[in-house]
C-alpha cells in the first residue's frame, strides 16, 4: 500500500520563498540523483524555519484551537498557553494562529477567536523553542500598515514578556526623509506608501524600553564583497546601494557587542554609490523601476 502510494505524483503547487523557486523542498523527485533538497541559505539557520521545515523529513504542528472546548467556540487564552507548553513539550515542531473575524455556527469553531498577533506574543512568552506563526491573516479586512504596526507591537510585548530586551530590527532607507537631493525624491516616488508601514514598526520599537537596533540597508545588491559605511538616524543617508553580504557582518558585529549602537537607527550603504538613481542592475534586481513605467512592468512594491 505504502509503495503504491509512492509511485503516484501529489499535486503540489510550486513553492516561492524570497523570491526564489524552491519547488525541490517539497519535490525530491525533483532534485537532481544522489543529492537532498536544501533548505534556502537564507533560511537554513532560520530556528523557527528549519524546526518546521526539514529536508527528507515529516514534522508536526498543531492550528489553533489546539484541542476541543465542547461549551464554548472560543478557548480561555491561559488554557492555550498551557496547551503551547504541553505541545512544545511533547515535541511538536510549530503552533499556528488562524485570523478567523467572525463567529459561524455552521462552521464550529472560531479558531482561538483572539486577535492573532496578541495571541501570538502571548505563546511566544509561554514558550521556548517551538516555532510559531500565522496559519492565514486576512488582509483584505485588515490595512496592511496596521499589519506591520501591530506585528512590531507583538514582538515588543513578546519580549517585555519574556524579560528579553536586546533587538536587531532590519528595516528601509527612506523612512524618516533622511535621503537627501534627487535620490531621495526618486526613492520617496517609487516606494510610496510602502515606506509607511517600516515607519510605524520602526515608531512602535523606538518608543519601547527595549536597547534596539534597527538597520536600514540601501537597495541591495548580490555583490560578493564587504564594503559599507553607516550613518545615524538624524544623518543624510548617503549610498544609492550595498550588498546583502556587506549588512550580514554589520548586523554580527551587533550582536557580538551588545552595547554597540543601542537605541539607534542605523543607515548603511556601501561608500561611493552617491546617485541620483540606483544602478539599473539594481533597480531591476529588487523589482523597482521608474514611477513612469508602473503600467507596463508589475512591481514587487504594493
Amino acid at each position: 500500500m505504502v509503495e503504491q502510494f509512492a509511485d503516484h505524483h501529489l499535486n503540489i503547487p510550486r513553492l516561492s520563498i524570497l523570491g526564489t523557486d524552491n519547488s525541490d523542498l517539497f519535490h525530491p523527485q525533483a532534485a537532481s540523483k544522489g543529492s537532498q533538497a536544501q533548505l534556502p541559505k537564507e533560511l537554513s539557520k532560520h530556528p523557527g524555519f528549519a524546526r518546521v521545515f526539514k529536508p527528507g523529513k515529516l514534522t508536526f504542528g498543531l492550528i489553533a484551537p489546539f484541542k476541543g472546548y465542547p461549551d464554548t467556540p472560543i478557548p480561555d487564552v491561559y488554557d492555550l498557553g498551557e496547551s503551547a507548553r504541553l505541545a512544545e513539550k511533547a515535541g511538536f515542531a510549530s503552533l499556528w494562529i488562524r485570523d478567523v473575524p467572525f463567529y459561524d455556527l455552521r462552521f464550529g469553531d472560531v479558531g482561538q477567536g483572539l486577535a492573532p498577533f496578541v495571541t501570538l506574543g502571548y505563546l511566544a512568552a509561554k514558550t521556548k523553542k517551538i516555532a510559531l506563526g500565522t496559519a492565514g491573516i486576512i488582509a483584505p479586512l485588515r490595512e496592511p500598515i496596521h499589519i506591520a504596526k501591530v506585528a512590531a507591537t507583538t514582538l515588543v510585548q513578546a519580549m517585555d514578556e519574556a524579560s528579553v530586551k536586546r533587538l536587531i530590527w532590519t528595516s528601509s532607507l527612506g523612512i524618516y526623509n533622511e535621503i537627501p537631493g534627487e535620490f531621495g525624491r526618486w526613492n520617496q516616488q517609487v516606494m510610496g506608501d510602502y515606506y509607511r508601514r517600516y515607519r510605524l514598526a520602526a515608531d512602535v520599537i523606538e518608543g519601547s524600553d527595549l536597547d534596539y537596533t534597527i538597520i536600514r540597508p540601501a537597495w541591495l545588491t548580490n555583490l560578493d564583497e564587504v564594503d559599507y559605511e553607516t550613518t545615524l538616524r538624524d544623518e543624510p543617508f548617503k549610498g544609492t546601494e550595498v550588498s546583502r553580504k556587506s549588512v550580514a557582518p554589520l548586523a554580527v558585529s551587533v550582536i557580538k557587542d551588545p552595547a554597540k549602537f543601542v537605541r539607534e537607527s542605523v543607515g548603511v550603504d556601501k561608500p561611493g554609490t552617491a546617485a541620483d538613481r540606483p544602478r539599473p542592475a539594481v533597480m531591476r534586481a529588487n523589482g523597482g523601476y521608474e514611477p513612469a513605467t508602473r503600467k507596463e512592468i508589475k512591481l514587487r512594491f504594493p
